[in-house]
């Protein structure tokens, strides 16, 4: 980009913002790491009396915000066919992400002594700083899968490997697999 060469003190706001205009097909997400970027970068050359104004305050920063198709819900017709499957592992463990919520990485990760089939929940999660070690309920419909895990005593609820922790890419192309086989569709767990 034209910015690589400029030096600092001859950007202006005008010359920042026509290159995020040539970024426009980019998502809002980019987008938004990239106000970040320059945010610090300004922040940074004031601090060091290189500038004395953060012309990136004044440019927009809007990307692509089209919904990704990449990963969509399954629909009532498709739990019901996952159901149907409920003695296939698999169809266990996406039930179960269905469920409580969480993400294929943070399944793989719930350890075993940090669930209570008894008391309907169990801690986990990642990501997030309310969504780390919080209490997530657990429906009394998945509560004999759940069970079901633990009976194998490993350390984490659920491993596909005896003894070893899943990996989330792994994961995720099973889980995409599966689903196609029984559903016909690709759905790619988050």
């Amino acid at each position: 980009s034209e910015l690589h060469e400029l030096p600092i003190s001859d950007m202006t706001s005008a010359v920042i913002q026509q290159c995020l205009d040539h970024l426009t097909t980019r998502s809002q997400a980019t987008m938004d790491h990239n106000s970040v970027v320059l945010k610090g970068v300004f922040e940074y050359a004031i601090s060091v009396k290189e500038i004395d104004k953060d012309y990136s305050r004044f440019c927009s920063f809007k990307g692509e915000t089209s919904k990704s198709d990449k990963h969509c819900i399954f629909t009532n017709e498709e739990i019901e066919i996952l159901w149907k499957h409920k003695d296939d592992e698999l169809a266990r463990v996406i039930l179960c992400m269905i469920y409580t919520g969480v993400r294929i990485e943070e399944f793989i990760s719930i350890e075993s002594c940090n669930v209570f089939p008894e008391q309907k929940y169990m801690t986990g999660g990642i990501k997030t700083k309310a969504g780390i070690d919080r209490t997530i309920p657990l429906c009394d419909c998945i509560l004999p899968f759940i069970q079901d895990f633990l009976n194998h005593n490993e350390k984490y609820l659920y491993c596909y490997i005896k003894g070893k922790k899943g990996n989330d890419c792994t994961m995720r192309g099973k889980i995409k697999d599966y689903t196609f086989q029984i559903l016909g569709t690709k759905h790619l767990p988050h």
